[in-house]
């Protein structure tokens, strides 16, 4: 931390199991000290509180419920977002309490009814808020902007989705088949309206997204993240990779290390290296061997992010 080695950490079961809030919160404060007296900017700290069976801080948090759930009997589109931000504000609060300032949520990704038996890890169809893209939109955009108010910042994922996936990139490479016209006219509509929320960065997947790049998974590919993740949909926040052990990942030639220099040359700001810790030693070389505009460019994006971020905690 005190080299400027890492630009975050993320925050899992095994580092919160058997300790009490006060704990965790500690724990992360020791961190976020070192990096103070080092001279260095605050560490991105990161989890994976989106809800249901995918709540990696619960215990010693309260598990939230599925943001699917929440909204599913609302009556009106403003009933919707009300309870989508005041979930929001809910799991933003508890976050803040022990010092996460990026929240890996939530889902931006479709439910186009696939379920597939073999699919033990990622099971999109079960995560996702829904079907409608404009219902998934307007949820998304509330929730984030729930976070926000409680100085936590919010990602979607998973560019440029996973909702027609059946295999799963955890153990597997992916394909993305649909045609980049239809992604766009549905699939790309929850990103395109929630990521004008306050701080919302985006999470991009390890699926091949055959339309687009047909060789590279989205995580390493200009195409995906500089031309149609920045370029044709317009963001300019963060953009973080999905862990990067995921087999998709991992099985390729030259590994996360290669991967690694790869996702920054596309664009990528955070690379994310959760399942394995010791793969960051990995990671931190491919990082070595990036492209130097690139990552001055990320650079730039990760002081805006931190710079609001601050702006934001001490309204």
């Amino acid at each position: 931390i005190v080299r400027g080695a890492v630009g975050g950490i993320f925050v899992t079961a095994r580092n919160a199991r058997g300790k009490s809030i006060e704990q965790l919160a500690a724990e992360i404060n020791r961190l976020q000290v070192i990096a103070q007296a080092g001279g260095r900017p605050p560490l991105i700290v990161t989890t994976d509180q989106e809800g249901g069976f995918v709540s990696r801080l619960s215990p010693p948090l309260e598990r939230p419920p599925l943001l699917a759930a929440r909204v599913r009997d609302a009556a009106t589109s403003t009933d919707r977002r009300r309870i989508a931000r005041e979930e929001g504000e809910r799991v933003g609060r508890d976050l803040a309490r022990v010092g996460v300032t990026l929240n890996l949520a939530p889902l931006a990704d479709l439910d186009f009814g696939i379920r597939n038996p073999a699919d033990r890890m990622s099971r999109i169809g079960e995560r996702a808020i829904g079907t409608d893209p404009i219902i998934v939109a307007e949820v998304a955009r509330a929730y984030c902007d729930g976070m926000a108010s409680a100085g936590v910042a919010c990602t979607l994922k998973h560019f440029p989705g996973l909702g027609r996936v059946a295999d799963d990139t955890h153990v597997t490479t992916a394909q993305l088949d649909t045609e980049r016209r239809h992604l766009a006219a549905k699939d790309w509509l929850p990103y395109r309206a929630s990521m004008k929320s306050r701080h919302a960065a985006v999470m991009v997947g390890h699926v091949v997204a055959k339309a687009i790049d047909p060789l590279l998974p989205a995580s390493l590919s200009r195409a995906v993240v500089t031309d149609a993740l920045r370029g044709e949909l317009g963001h300019t926040g963060l953009i973080i990779t999905d862990d990067m052990c995921m087999a998709a990942i991992s099985d390729r030639p030259g590994g996360i290390k290669a991967a690694t220099t790869a996702a920054i040359a596309a664009g990528v700001d955070l690379v994310l290296v959760s399942y394995d810790p010791a793969q960051v030693h990995a990671a931190l070389s491919g990082l070595l061997t990036a492209d130097n505009a690139a990552l001055a460019a990320s650079r730039a994006r990760l002081d805006a992010f931190l710079a609001a971020s601050q702006r934001g905690a001490s309204r």
